[in-house]
């Protein structure tokens, strides 16, 4: 498979051999290469080229939105909270009854490093919209969610 990007800003395109490439070459991870490849409606922020459309030439381009399926293995999609009322580019983070908001922070990473300091960086962005409760402390523990448009 050959990818190639298409910058916004400079209307530059360049290819890549493999999804491998592109994403240690553009700085986004291969599941939102997967996800955005040939959207015409949606470019990807790439922390190291900016705006970009990522564009598969054997395949047709689409105005579909990107999908979100549950994750992989035993975590399904998070249930019982409106992804889409939520303030995009914010986390949240709300306790188990799914009701009651614990804290608002600025990202994930942001809502490790206040709570749990000591942890992996990924230790709360990797649970972000799964139903699973992400332990805190001996006596908390908390779901996290953003905002996602789910809606088409």
């Amino acid at each position: 498979m050959g990818l190639k990007r298409v910058s916004l800003e400079t209307k530059e395109e360049y290819y890549l051999s493999s999804k491998h490439q592109f994403s240690k070459f553009t700085g986004i991870p291969s599941t939102t290469i997967t996800r955005y490849t040939n959207l015409s409606n949606y470019p990807v922020m790439s922390p190291v080229l900016g705006l970009i459309y990522i564009i598969d030439e054997t395949k047709p381009m689409s105005d579909d939105s990107p999908q979100f399926s549950p994750t992989s293995g035993n975590h399904n999609a998070i249930t019982g909270i409106d992804l889409n009322k939520l303030e995009s580019g914010k986390a949240y983070a709300f306790l188990p009854d799914k009701k009651t908001i614990y804290g608002v922070y600025k990202s994930a990473t942001n809502a490790r490093s206040i709570l749990v300091p000591t942890k992996d960086p990924k230790y709360v962005g990797r649970y972000v919209n799964i139903e699973r409760l992400v332990k805190i402390s001996p006596t908390l523990s908390l779901y996290f969610c953003k905002f996602i448009n789910t809606e088409k």
